[in-house]
């Protein structure tokens, strides 16, 4: 979803002059991948862009599942495309997405980014995480880090993982308790000089310095801990070191390195397929494995074994380690007393399927299918906007 047109025209300029070079007012046809359920408006903006101040000969705008599904060489199946707030399901017969069952849920690749942001400020006590400019930060360090658990044993860790949340909260509170012992204690030093107190006062202050230093000692093993991590070096942030990853964090000269405990490394990702068990229950969006399961129910039952027989992945979120597997035991489990012994559930997970819409479109845009079924000309665009959008579309 497009949220600033003019940055959008400054970024399509930027890789028609300098990344391509074809020029500001290329005389090319260029294909344009969307979401699906993107609005008439969109297009129609899209379009007076590419036609009004590129001076574009033809455009062709595709679905960005079905792209993705042509990488993959194949025209029948259902895609699982993720981006960075959102998830489809895309069931495509035959090089056409089937819009009736093609549904949609806002569990993604973000989703994952935002819940680590949360607990990255929790447990290492720092409030730029939540910042927007830190989102890159968060999200390469769950492309890192991250991985998705087998369907056993994923339980337990979340208890794990619910734990150690409530280990920070406590420890964040004796936290808050140190900042204002250490507060008051600054308050009575600037009021009064230390060898002129009265005995009260002085008093007083013993007292908030041993509420301090109780604190401290609660908390004096993790601060070690801490300390001993960060004097690792720099060139081994991305290193695996027992249970924990460190990461190096681009803060001043030297860097910052924190630990990603396993407890975030893999139970995090369960967002994606059990929202529930880490956002709450009041979040009512489904997970991917439900996505999938859900848009093939809503096809003719003729089209279902050979939709389960391609199920594609495409897009960020798809590519952590453990995904394709835990997708297609969980699609197993939901069909097992559905599908013949004969039919099998195949989940493909290229190696590059983050592009993969782009490649599939780049493959596309060679067809004679392109030039006739979705090529449109400027002057067909400006003649009848309306026609062309509904002919297209």
């Amino acid at each position: 979803r497009v949220v600033d047109w003019g940055a959008a025209e400054v970024l399509f300029r930027h890789v028609f002059v300098n990344e391509i070079k074809v020029g500001s007012h290329p005389n090319h046809t260029v294909l344009v991948t969307e979401a699906p359920f993107s609005a008439e408006k969109y297009r129609t903006r899209l379009c007076r862009i590419f036609f009004e101040k590129f001076r574009l000969p033809s455009l062709g705008i595709a679905n960005r599942g079905t792209m993705a599904l042509f990488d993959s060489g194949s025209a029948t199946g259902v895609v699982l495309i993720t981006s960075g707030d959102v998830s489809h399901a895309v069931p495509v017969y035959k090089g056409l997405a089937l819009k009736h069952a093609t549904i949609s849920s806002e569990i993604a690749g973000g989703t994952i980014t935002e819940v680590m942001a949360r607990c990255l400020r929790i447990m290492d006590d720092k409030e730029f995480f939540m910042k927007k400019a830190w989102a890159p930060v968060v999200s390469e360090i769950k492309d890192q880090s991250c991985f998705v658990l087998s369907s056993s044993g994923r339980q337990a860790l979340i208890q794990d993982f619910v734990n150690v949340r409530q280990e920070t909260q406590a420890r964040m509170k004796e936290l808050e308790t140190m900042l204002e012992a250490s507060k008051l204690e600054a308050k009575i030093d600037e009021e009064i000089k230390i060898n002129e107190q009265p005995a009260e006062k002085k008093q007083h202050r013993v007292s908030v310095v041993t509420k301090l230093g109780e604190a401290m000692k609660k908390n004096r093993k993790k601060n070690m801990k801490k300390k001993a991590r960060q004097q690792l070096s720099s060139e081994k942030s991305n290193l695996k070191v027992d249970d924990e990853m460190l990461y190096e964090l681009p803060i001043g000269k030297e860097g910052k390195i924190i630990s990603i405990h396993d407890s975030l490394r893999c139970v995090l990702p369960e967002v994606l397929f059990a929202p529930q068990s880490i956002l709450g229950n009041h979040n009512k969006e489904l997970g991917l494995s439900d996505l999938v399961f859900r848009s093939i129910k809503m096809c003719d039952s003729g089209l279902e074994s050979m939709l389960v027989q391609n199920i594609v992945l495409a897009g960020e979120a798809t590519e952590l380690p453990g995904f394709s597997g835990r997708l297609k035991t969980e699609v197993e489990n939901a069909y097992k007393e559905i599908l013949d012994k004969s039919d099998e559930i195949v989940v493909r997970s290229d190696l590059r399927r983050r592009d993969g819409a782009w490649r599939g479109g780049s493959m596309f845009a060679t067809l004679p299918t392109f030039a006739t079924n979705i090529r449109f000309s400027r002057e067909k665009f400006f003649q009848d906007e309306k026609i062309v959008l509904k002919q297209y579309f």
